[in-house]
């Protein structure tokens, strides 16, 4: 007698299923990670050009739509053998990684405050701050002046 769930038998059965859910969790991967990382070099200065606020909303939206990917093609591939992944170390502290990913970002989204927490003495001798001028900005007073108005428009949204 078994006892638990133990997954969905056509999905472990058939021969295209689980290479085709692999394949969607790598693209949404992509579509993922991809996109962060062009709204953060956009951030960081690269492409000036582009407005920050409807780049900001399109690399988000991208970067969810791949987010609800992996999460639909993990969900099912984790249904076709659970047990397997279960017993992999290695899964397990994944989705505790992939968990701590999530707490950080709601967190962050969470705060409501875009108060610079910490800085290092790097900082305060590059931009000629004290630990105490330094903690009183906000993440806005980083920016340029003339891409200030952008910020301000892509944090209403």
């Amino acid at each position: 007698m078994t006892m638990g769930f133990q997954g969905v038998p056509w999905l472990a059965s058939n021969p295209y299923a689980y290479p085709l859910l692999e394949a969607v969790h790598i693209a949404g991967i992509a579509l993922l990670l991809g996109n962060l990382v062009l709204l953060e070099l956009r951030v960081w200065g690269a492409a000036r050009e582009l407005p920050l606020p409807a780049l900001a909303r399109w690399t988000i939206t991208l970067a969810l739509a791949g987010f609800a990917l992996i999460a639909a093609s993990g969900l099912l591939m984790f249904a076709g053998q659970p047990a397997e992944l279960l017993a992999n170390r290695t899964f397990v502290i994944k989705m505790g990684l992939v968990m701590l990913a999530g707490l950080n970002a709601a967190w962050f989204h969470a705060r409501g405050s875009l108060q610079l927490l910490a800085v290092n003495e790097a900082f305060q001798n590059q931009y000629g701050y004290s630990q105490a001028e330094a903690l009183a900005l906000r993440v806005p007073d980083l920016y340029p002046l003339d891409e200030r108005p952008a910020l301000a428009e892509l944090l209403k949204s």
